[in-house]
């Protein structure tokens, strides 16, 4: 019944990983403790209870990078990762997004494309940096 089905999906949201990483730092502890940071952590749970707030409210969503939209094409108010095409890119409450990343998505506002920031916007735009490219 699905052969031949496409995935059409209008709504990414961004992974914060940039912001995790502004608030981690390497500890003792087991993987399965919570981090000492309460930052890192409230971004994390943000993070959830966003993916969970657009599942219950019947929105599809994929998860996507920064590398992602950096690499996205633009038209006709869509961009387009792979085989997908999104209308909508939700930036959820995090700390830092890479300049770069950040003048792309003001790019693809001016084509069209709604970007909707939830929570607090990202107060520390990060530098390319040789480690964070990867």
């Amino acid at each position: 019944m699905l052969r031949g089905a496409q995935h059409v999906c209008d709504v990414a949201v961004l992974y914060p990983i940039a912001g995790i990483w502004a608030n981690f730092h390497p500890t003792s502890l087991s993987m399965y403790q919570s981090h000492p940071s309460g930052r890192a952590r409230e971004i994390d749970d943000r993070f959830l209870e966003l993916c969970r707030l657009l599942l219950r409210n019947r929105i599809d969503f994929d998860i996507v990078d920064e590398r992602a939209i950096r690499e996205a094409a633009v038209e006709e108010g869509r961009f387009r990762i792979a085989d997908e095409s999104y209308r909508v890119l939700v930036v959820p409450d995090t700390d830092a997004v890479h300049l770069s990343t950040l003048r792309r998505m003001s790019e693809m506002k001016d084509r069209g494309v709604l970007i909707a920031a939830v929570g607090g916007s990202p107060s520390s735009p990060r530098p390319e940096t040789r480690a964070m490219r990867r």
